[in-house]
């Protein structure tokens, strides 16, 4: 499966989940994404990894650093 394919099914989730969410309008279009997942194995000789999927299976490096600092920003407000 390509990137564009594996963006279309991860697109359409997310979509579904966000109309879903309280404060979803009406009109509300997702621009760009950027999902972030850690993965590991049960063997212990495998690795564990962090697989980053981007919108489209690419997005302009800025749009990517304003959604991870956005992310973080948001995490550092729950900790308070």
């Amino acid at each position: 499966m390509d990137s564009k394919e594996v963006s279309d099914k991860v697109e359409a989730v997310l979509n579904e989940l966000l109309s879903e969410m309280e404060d979803h309008e009406e009109g509300d279009l997702l621009v760009d994404w950027v999902l972030v997942t850690y993965v590991t194995n049960p063997d212990k000789e495998k690795k564990s990894a962090y697989p980053m999927l981007w919108s489209n299976g690419e997005i302009p490096v800025y749009r990517a650093l304003g959604l991870l600092r956005i992310g973080l920003m948001s995490l550092n407000d729950s900790l308070e």
